[in-house]
């Protein structure tokens, strides 16, 4: 073979080379700016799903408050709580609160005027790689006492 066609060659090979490289380098970056649209569309599934579980939780008649047999919102009675919280916890309801609320936890906070946490439910993912927590404020009735504490909902999703 002749000098000039080994030469044509070796630069036909050079620009394949180059132009294979930037192939790559461009499917690099794509694949970087795609990976963090889908870890921002999971994170935004996840809160969602906190937030659609925290509804359920709130219109649950095993939580919800009545007051002269009117329903109030964002409101939880501690007596239905306490009670749900034993029937829950009985491992003949497990499954059916287990298709309500899957893996999760579900505790309530009293901040104000007494302190108390309670853990209404609890089923963590076995292996779970994170978990989305979402919180709102809440009314906790103690109807006993006709007292109304401020609270929070804190629902923890596991993924």
């Amino acid at each position: 073979m002749n000098k000039k066609a080994q030469l044509k060659m070796v630069e036909n090979i050079g620009v394949l080379v180059i132009f294979l490289v930037l192939i790559v380098i461009v499917i690099i970056f794509f694949m970087a700016f795609q990976s963090g649209s889908i870890e921002e569309q999971v994170s935004e599934f996840k809160t969602r799903n906190a937030v659609q579980l925290a509804t359920k939780i709130a219109l649950l008649p095993e939580f919800q408050c009545r007051r002269n047999n009117v329903l109030e919102d964002h409101c939880i009675d501690i007596l239905r709580m306490n009670s749900a919280r034993l029937i829950m916890s009985d491992t003949a309801n497990e499954d059916y609160y287990f298709r309500i609320l899957g893996y999760s936890t579900i505790k309530t906070q009293s901040i104000y005027p007494e302190m108390f946490g309670v853990t209404l439910y609890n089923k963590v993912k076995p292996l779970f790689s994170n978990n989305d927590t979402f919180s709102i404020p809440i009314s906790i009735y103690d109807p006993i006492n006709k007292i109304y504490n401020y609270g929070i909902l804190e629902v923890n999703v596991y993924g």
